[in-house]
């Protein structure tokens, strides 16, 4: 997951996309190509954006948690919650947009 600032994107987007917020791979698997689905909520109220990752192509189904309050440049972010919500590999992943 690559995280951008959006008013950064919008003044100089190569600059914003080589200097991201963070960058990391979700559960930390570099192996996995299956990608992942992305969406943006505030979960837990606090009036920041969370970042909502669904497993992607050929994966278990999986849709992860991470609140925007522990998102640090250079690492995985803490995960706020794990949600299986089909127990089973999905062809075409798990969609949370």
């Amino acid at each position: 997951i690559l995280i951008v600032s959006g008013q950064s994107l919008l003044v100089n987007s190569t600059a914003a996309i080589n200097a991201p917020i963070d960058n990391f791979f979700v559960n930390g698997d570099s192996t996995s190509r299956g990608g992942v689905r992305v969406a943006v909520k505030d979960v837990d109220g606090d009036n920041k954006a969370d970042i909502v990752a669904g497993s992607g192509v050929n994966q278990h189904s999986m849709i992860r948690i991470y609140l925007g309050s522990s998102v640090k440049k250079g690492s995985e972010p803490s995960q706020f919650q794990d949600i299986d919500p089909f127990d089973l590999k999905m062809s075409d992943g798990v969609y949370v947009g």
